[in-house]
């Protein structure tokens, strides 16, 4: 069949949307082949009071190149497939530069009067409606609406890295269930678990009523992707946390409609799924709480502003069942105290913020400027009555140079305080501040 290519700025919808291209754009029987994507630099600077051996600053940068071959059937149905492919990924581990190129979507979909069905190696549709308001507060002043990228500026490479809790060679120290699924540093996140990982899945969306959209998600492995066929049910975790999860399945529901000039968007999500087995030694499972979670979050806006807020509670998801496990990971016989999950905090964070805008991001001279608060909570050290928490203020602006260039700027002040003792040698409880100067391309 002949082939089309399309490139333009609205391949920004290609990146972050759920759509495809309009139905009336796509020619019959023929297949056009979207290209399109983003890319990122920034530059930041940290204040930290627990640092050691540390710079001030550093720079780091992603891009990524989408591709999407579709077709429309004479019935009407407009089906393809999207990859997208990525260099540099941002959340490399500390001192390990990340030069690699891989993908994080490789899919087929189908779409139609029934709705949108996606399969493969893609991003659960509650990721996929953070859009929408699924997670709470308006992210434009934040460049490609990375909301996280200063925690990975706080990250301690010599001794420790703050926020994961993790001391260099020595595991983990302090538990941290999520920030692994949600691909910031915090000590929970925004999304719900897993729902950013690319795993091999099947998600539906159905047709969009007076505003409303149900979505609907089935993961067999959170640790399967792509080619890869793991069918056993345990997995190796010496930890106190384990993040492998299998029949995971996530039930959702998303509005977005508008009144008078004003525009509302909302939307909540559960998903839940049982906790693999984890080998912690050569004679003993571990057992972990099954995923159990909800999320709910909403923005309205109405000339120019736009407030929004998100709630997510994970409770304690993937925290282990063993009496007693210390900070190293080591299962202990029961104590005094009685089983040790009676005495941990459960997981939650919220959000909220407002944001400014001039006019549409997409035209030139526009400015978009806003702030936000976030807090989150873990149980922290596991062997510890008490919780860790992250506390976090987020300003920033970004400016439209030219239709699909913006630049801007970015301050974050944080708090982070711990159940271990501050004299710890890896004391996780650390507050500072980090800027970011940062500039996006999206084409």
């Amino acid at each position: 069949m002949k082939r089309f290519l399309l490139a333009g700025c609205a391949v920004a919808a290609l990146a972050y949307g759920v759509g495809s291209a309009n139905a009336a754009d796509v020619p019959n029987g023929k297949f056009q082949i979207l290209m399109g994507g983003d890319a990122f630099f920034q530059a930041g600077a940290v204040s930290q009071d627990r640092s050691s051996d540390q710079r001030v600053t550093e720079f780091n940068n992603r891009f990524r190149l989408v591709i999407t071959p579709q077709a429309k059937a004479d019935n009407g149905i407009t089906y393809g497939a999207r990859l997208r492919i990525r260099a540099a990924g941002l959340n490399a581990a500390p001192n390990t530069p990340n030069s690699a190129v891989d993908h994080d979507r490789a899919f087929l979909f189908a779409e139609g009067k029934f709705g949108r069905v996606e399969a493969g190696g893609v991003n659960s549709p509650n990721d996929q409606a953070y859009a929408v308001g699924m997670t709470g507060h308006p992210m434009d002043f934040q460049a490609l609406a990375i909301y996280d990228a200063w925690q990975l500026f706080t990250r301690n490479d010599q001794r420790a890295n703050t926020l994961n809790n993790t001391a260099a060679g020595a595991g983990v120290v302090d538990g941290l269930a999520f920030s692994q699924w949600t691909g910031g540093a915090s000590t929970v996140g925004y999304q719900l678990p897993v729902a950013a990982n690319a795993g091999t899945r099947v998600n539906y969306f159905t047709p969009r009523f007076s505003g409303f959209q149900a979505t609907f998600s089935y993961l067999p492995r959170t640790d399967s992707n792509a080619v890869d066929v793991t069918r056993g049910s345990i997995v190796t975790n010496a930890t106190p946390f384990s993040s492998n999860f299998q029949d995971v399945y996530e039930i959702g529901a998303n509005y977005t409609n508008t009144f008078n000039g004003w525009k509302v968007q909302g939307g909540v999500a559960y998903v839940g799924g049982d906790a693999s087995k984890g080998v912690s030694s050569a004679t003993n499972l571990n057992k972990f709480h099954d995923l159990s979670a909800v999320q709910a979050g909403m923005n309205v806006s109405y000339s120019g502003f736009t407030l929004g807020g998100g709630y997510l509670y994970m409770g304690k998801s993937g925290y282990t069942k063993a009496p007693y496990i210390d900070r190293t990971g080591t299962t202990k016989a029961a104590t005094a105290a009685g089983n040790v999950t009676t005495k941990l905090s459960d997981q939650q964070s919220w959000n909220v913020g407002v944001q400014y805008a001039t006019g549409s991001q997409a035209n030139a001279g526009t400015v978009v400027a806003g702030v936000k608060f976030a807090s989150y909570q873990d149980a922290g050290n596991l062997a510890v009555a008490g919780k860790r928490t992250t506390d976090a203020v987020t300003f920033g602006a970004m400016y439209t140079i030219a239709p699909g260039f913006l630049g801007g700027m970015e301050g974050t002040f944080y708090e982070n305080k711990s159940d271990r003792a501050k004299a710890a040698a890896f004391s996780p409880s650390d507050s500072g501040s980090v800027w970011l100067l940062r500039s996006a391309v999206v084409f």
